[in-house]
């Protein structure tokens, strides 16, 4: 089974699930698109990981992570979102610490494959743009707390996700064996 027929069986699965939920008021809208969202965002680093694991080490790595992103699906539904501070606080806090295992991981192959310098500050810039959407994102959290209104934080948080996305697909693209 390809990635993708993996991704829209996930997909399928979890709109029958969300309809269900929100037609019997378990969760809203908001809740299931961000449970929906995180799911496939774990799912495919799972599939990458383990696809790409070639050495012995970048196996154990990959098992490691792939046990981690698991226990978070499994966490998920115990937090459900209802809340602007909910919805928000947590996804500054779980990219946090998504970036942080992915540059943990990042300096664990550096160390063990002797990267490039020039492929360690393409990283290095990467991860510095990450941090300045991390810090706007955090102002309009706070800014959107203060005044009711989450307009400026969702630009913010649009900023935040594509920084921290396009870090670990750097991240994943150089541990990436070549043909």
């Amino acid at each position: 089974m390809t990635f993708d027929q993996v991704q829209s069986l996930i997909r399928s699965i979890l709109k029958i699930g969300g309809g269900f939920a929100v037609a019997k008021g378990y969760a809203n809208g908001n809740d299931v698109e961000t449970i929906t969202a995180g799911l496939l965002a774990i799912a495919g680093i799972i599939w990458g990981l383990l696809h790409r694991a070639k050495t012995p080490v970048s196996q154990d790595l990959a098992k490691t992570a792939s046990m981690i992103a698991l226990g978070l699906v499994f966490l998920m539904p115990l937090t459900a979102c209802t809340t602007f501070q909910d919805t928000a606080g947590k996804v500054l806090t779980t990219t946090a610490a998504t970036v942080d295992k992915a540059m943990q991981g990042w300096a664990t192959y550096v160390v063990l494959n002797q990267v490039p310098e020039d492929k360690q500050t393409t990283v290095r810039a990467a991860y510095a743009k990450y941090q300045l959407a991390m810090a706007a994102a955090e102002d309009a959290y706070l800014a959107g707390v203060q005044s009711k209104d989450q307009t400026v934080y969702k630009q913010a948080e649009a900023a935040l996700i594509g920084a921290s996305g396009d870090l670990t697909a750097l991240i994943q693209s150089f541990e990436t064996p070549t043909k």
